[in-house]
Formats: structure tokens, C-alpha cells, sequence
């Protein structure tokens, strides 16, 4: 069996963002490293109502649910993170198009369009070419 390549780079997603006056500005999506993550599942968590039984019921709190996430892996021009009031500020199509994209770049949505499924693709192409 051949081994799974795995890369250490993190992944990158270059976003040209239209700005209300028109003009346009480059940023770049980077998927969270291990601490990050962490970071933001401890803030998300704080925002969560939990039954008796510790199961989420509701969140507590959607004040800056989006950009939680987003001011963690939207890097401006200069290479510095995105600041969260800044976030605030863009449109909620706009935050939820790069939501979306950070959840899947991250692999916070579990599922099988995460990390599990990349797994079991690539045991599939490693029995397939035995």
C-alpha cells in the first residue's frame, strides 16, 4: 500500500473582494493551524445553551458568530489578520460567501465534507491501485 501524502503547508484561498466605492482589495483565506482552531471551537462553544444532558440546544449569542471565525483566517494585503469590527462592517453575503469557505478550508463542519471523506477517497485510490 502506498502512503498517504499528507502537506503541512496550509491551504490558501486568494479572495478579490469588491469595496462599496468599487474599487477592489486582495485578501487571502488560510486555513486555521491546530491552536486556532481550538481557539475559535472555545469561543463558538461560549455562545452555546446546553441542556441538562449537555446537549446543545440554542445558541446563547450570535453577536459576531461569523466573524469569530473570519477574523482568525482573512489576512489583508500587509498580511495581517482581518480585524473583527472590521468584519462586522461588510456585508452579511459577503461574510457568509468566506464563512462558508473558512468552515470547509478548516474542516469545522465534520461530516463528509471534511476531513473524513478526503481519508476515505484516498484509502479508495490506494486499494484501487494495488
Amino acid at each position: 500500500m502506498e502512503p498517504v501524502k499528507i502537506s503541512l503547508k496550509r491551504k490558501e484561498i486568494p479572495l478579490d473582494v469588491e469595496l462599496p466605492d468599487g474599487s477592489h482589495a486582495s485578501y487571502v483565506l488560510r486555513e486555521l493551524s491546530g491552536d486556532e482552531r481550538d481557539n475559535y471551537l472555545n469561543v463558538a462553544e461560549k455562545k452555546i445553551n446546553r441542556g441538562a444532558d449537555g446537549t446543545g440546544i440554542a445558541m446563547r449569542d450570535y453577536k459576531g458568530v461569523v466573524a469569530d471565525l473570519l477574523c482568525a483566517c482573512v489576512f489583508d494585503q500587509k498580511n495581517m489578520k482581518v480585524p473583527w469590527a472590521e468584519i462586522q462592517k461588510w456585508g452579511t453575503s459577503a461574510q457568509k460567501t468566506i464563512y462558508d469557505m473558512a468552515v470547509k478550508l478548516s474542516r469545522l463542519g465534520g461530516g463528509k465534507d471534511g476531513e473524513e471523506s478526503e481519508r476515505e477517497e484516498s484509502a479508495k485510490n490506494s486499494e484501487g491501485s494495488d
